[in-house]
């Protein structure tokens, strides 16, 4: 049997590479056309084992515009320019952004360890019938842990895990496994796109507006 193509439902494919880290952490990740950021920031979430627990923008560079776009979640702060502030992500669709292949935006997530990764648009196509997105369909690598120290802090957890002599091995085991449920054992050369299980952006934007009252 052939593959029935859905022809008025058109889907973005992104290449999510991390900053700073070697052997390369990545992901392929699809989502419709119409998506918003808010859902890309929450398939990135899942595609890495994170846990939503800190502040995201995306940032795209434009030659043409004085300023960089950033579109994120706004905070009350009375101190901040206004034009300062993030666009909020679940009012810009990708669409309004990302028109060509290989256009790339740069994603941040939690400002404290500071992860950085190039979002670009490897592909559009029309989707298959009956294919439920976002859907991750490659990668490689796990994704660091949240709360590990950034790079720097990545790599001496990486030196820990692979000492098992080590002082702090035991006791670091302990901490992601207490910290990190949603993975089960942390291996960090290993990732399964088929493993990845996508929560429900809208639901976790709704509860988000109702805890910090954006509305």
């Amino acid at each position: 049997m052939g593959i029935t193509i859905d022809l008025n439902r058109r889907i973005y494919r992104f290449l999510i590479v991390m900053h700073s880290i070697k052997p390369t952490i990545w992901r392929s990740i699809e989502l419709d056309e119409d998506a918003t950021f808010w859902d890309l920031h929450i398939a990135i979430q899942d595609a890495m084992s994170w846990d939503n627990a800190h502040l995201h923008e995306f940032v795209i560079s434009d030659p043409h515009m004085k300023h960089d776009l950033v579109i994120g979640i706004p905070v009350e702060d009375e101190f901040m320019d206004p034009e300062e502030q993030p666009d909020p992500a679940w009012m810009c669709e990708l669409s309004s952004v990302f028109i060509n292949i290989g256009e790339k935006a740069t994603y941040r997530y939690d400002f404290g360890d500071g992860w950085e990764c190039d979002v670009i648009l490897e592909g559009m196509f029309l989707s298959p019938k009956k294919v439920k997105y976002p859907r991750c369909v490659a990668g490689e690598r796990a994704a660091p842990p949240e709360d590990c120290g950034g790079v720097v802090g990545y790599y001496d957890l990486l030196d820990v895990l692979g000492d098992p002599t080590h002082e702090e091995h035991k006791d670091l085991l302990r901490w992601l496994k207490r910290t990190q449920p949603r993975r089960g054992v942390y291996e960090p050369d290993v990732f399964d796109p088929s493993n990845v299980k996508f929560k429900n952006a809208q639901k976790m934007l709704e509860m988000m507006l109702e805890d910090d009252d954006f509305s």
